[in-house]
């Protein structure tokens, strides 16, 4: 096999220099080269691999509830694709789509996306299954069809949290500080209105519980 010279893909002369130098090689160890068997050896690395097509990912996307459900494709080559959504059979028209431009990825590759302008929102579920994004690319015998099924839909919205039982706990310790202030204030008022021993009713008390300490 040759190996690839330094110079440019497109430097015949470096190639051909290449094919030269095996021949002065197979020469010199005594080797006969057949030019038939060349041509099955020899590779020339000028030539990239042609890739013919590759397939798309796609997805269905939405925002929120109320925007438009968007069909995805990305990651495909080349660049000659058609998107388009059918209700069971029919093409809607294009009233109830928009298509949205090619755009190219970072690695060669394109995506692209139609979005659908139904409104859906009143829509049954078993209804939601009649619709279906249909994306041809050149290159690919069979289409890819993906039906609109509400649960395949990725969306960024997040799910409401249920905020009733952290509400009901705030109340709880709030209602439950009220509660021990209140107490608190009603001890201190009734303290205060018991009025202290006067030292008469000591000194009796103490004689009482003490009979023998007077004598």
């Amino acid at each position: 096999m040759i190996p690839q010279s330094s110079g440019s893909f497109n430097d015949e002369a470096a190639y051909r220099e290449e094919v030269q130098n095996l021949i002065m090689w197979c020469a010199n160890n005594t080797l006969v080269l057949s030019t038939k068997k060349t041509k099955e050896i020899i590779v020339d690395f000028r030539t990239s691999i042609k890739i013919t097509h590759i397939p798309p990912s796609v997805s269905l996307l939405q925002r929120s509830p109320s925007s438009p459900v968007t069909c995805h494709a990305t990651g495909f080559y080349p660049d000659r694709i058609v998107m388009f959504w059918k209700r069971e059979e029919e093409e809607l028209q294009e009233e109830e789509v928009d298509h949205g431009e090619l755009l190219p990825n970072h690695d060669g590759t394109f995506q692209r996306s139609v979005h659908l302008l139904v409104d859906l929102s009143s829509m049954k579920a078993e209804d939601w299954q009649k619709y279906h994004c249909v994306v041809q690319l050149s290159g690919m015998k069979d289409d890819i069809i993906t039906k609109l099924d509400q649960s395949q839909i990725k969306t960024n919205r997040k799910d409401p949290v249920n905020t009733i039982p952290i509400i009901i706990g705030v109340l709880a310790a709030v209602i439950f500080i009220i509660i021990a202030v209140l107490g608190a204030i009603l001890y201190q008022k009734k303290k205060a209105k018991c009025p202290p021993p006067s030292p008469d009713s000591s000194s009796e008390l103490s004689q009482k519980l003490n009979p023998g300490a007077s004598h």
